[in-house]
């Protein structure tokens, strides 16, 4: 298999996100979970599941670690490809390091233009977020020291070294999908400020704890 997909999940209910993963033709899928009960249901599927700590930067990690496969693709268990990305992968990491996904959501003004934001993110300053699906040669994930053992900006702060190292993030016309579920619990223009606001806090304090503290605390309100 040419290709790892590593996937952080934690209290999810795997027949909720499993078919997605049905399009890889020949992929490697790697589950890194972190609660017991998700890890026992993941067990009974054909793809290889391994138990995390907590946190997504760890999660990612582990992945990484049981992976075996020369190309890599990080991306959430609630964004899904309408075809196989395996071939987009290869192409574009021919002549680039690194690259992520246009991500597009579910209907909605408000979406696009969070979508559109996503796209201009990487374009203009060359930073990525998870769910537009990060992928690399496993050479340069271990070259770039990888995802910290961090809960949160764990993406933010891998494009943050990557963007010092003079590197482009190489965005693909091929669209990876989110369910937008949370941004709508949370609201989306809260969402988005949140973020712009956590994106700040870590460039300049590198505290993604009170980055963490900040988002749960407004998506639990």
């Amino acid at each position: 298999m040419k290709l790892s997909v590593i996937v952080p999940v934690y209290k999810e209910n795997p027949e909720k996100f499993i078919k997605n993963f049905e399009i890889f033709n020949d992929a490697e899928i790697i589950f890194s979970v972190a609660d017991q009960k998700t890890y026992n249901a993941l067990k009974k599927t054909k793809y290889k599941v391994i138990k995390s700590k907590k946190g997504r930067g760890t999660q990612l990690h582990n992945g990484f670690l049981n992976s075996n496969s020369k190309y890599l693709l990080f991306m959430h268990s609630d964004c899904f490809f309408r075809q196989d990305p395996t071939d987009e992968i290869t192409r574009i990491l021919k002549d680039y390091e690194i690259g992520a996904f246009s991500i597009d959501f579910n209907n909605g003004f408000l979406m696009k233009i969070a979508a559109a934001m996503s796209s201009f993110r990487i374009d203009f300053r060359n930073i990525a977020f998870g769910d537009q699906g990060l992928f690399m040669k496993r050479s340069f994930y271990e070259k770039m020291g990888g995802f910290k053992d961090i809960s949160l900006m764990e993406d933010y702060d891998f494009s943050i070294r990557v963007k010092k190292e003079n590197i482009k993030i190489k965005r693909s016309r091929q669209k990876i999908y989110a369910d937008d579920r949370r941004l709508k619990k949370m609201g989306i223009l809260k969402s988005i400020f949140t973020m712009q606001k956590c994106q700040y806090i870590y460039r300049h304090t590198k505290n993604y704890k009170k980055c963490e503290e900040i988002y749960y605390t407004r998506r639990q309100k």
